[in-house]
């Protein structure tokens, strides 16, 4: 008969497992990959989010600090990424009121990536993915960055 410790040993395993699905390196940006998506843009980040939903809709969300006097350049690779998930991009002000200033609802996605330039960012913007119920997948987002010329 298995000890107690045994089992429990076995059952935290299992929720590790669970917790932390291994997924393919197509999720991975190299370094090549990432000028070619950014152009003429600097390279300020890139985040790579592995997302799965159970039973229902997953809804996952980041903010991330913006300067003034930049013109900011969105790029989203949906390697493995649901068609029916929904990328959001909203403006967050100093009360974390967010509004709407991009949607992936209606965007033709051919491509594999989606992007989206903004060029009077608000101090922060929240960045959202919804997935729907039982599907997991990945998606990258390159943030790119230029200097305005008018100061």
């Amino acid at each position: 008969m298995k000890s107690v410790t045994e089992i429990i040993l076995r059952f935290r395993l299992l929720l590790l497992i669970v917790a932390f699905p291994v997924f393919s390196q197509e999720c991975d940006m190299k370094n090549e990959e990432i000028q070619q998506y950014l152009g003429s843009y600097l390279y300020d980040n890139v985040k790579t989010n592995q997302l799965i939903s159970a039973g229902s809709k997953y809804k996952e969300e980041f903010t991330l600090k913006l300067f003034e006097n930049t013109l900011y350049k969105f790029v989203w690779v949906l390697k493995e990424y649901p068609r029916e998930a929904i990328i959001n991009l909203y403006s967050l002000d100093k009360k974390n009121n967010k509004k709407l200033i991009y949607t992936s609802i209606g965007k033709k996605r051919d491509k594999g990536y989606l992007e989206f330039i903004l060029s009077n960012p608000p101090n922060h913007v929240v960045v959202e993915y919804v997935i729907p119920p039982s599907s997991k997948g990945c998606v990258s987002l390159i943030v790119g960055f230029n200097l305005k010329n008018d100061w």
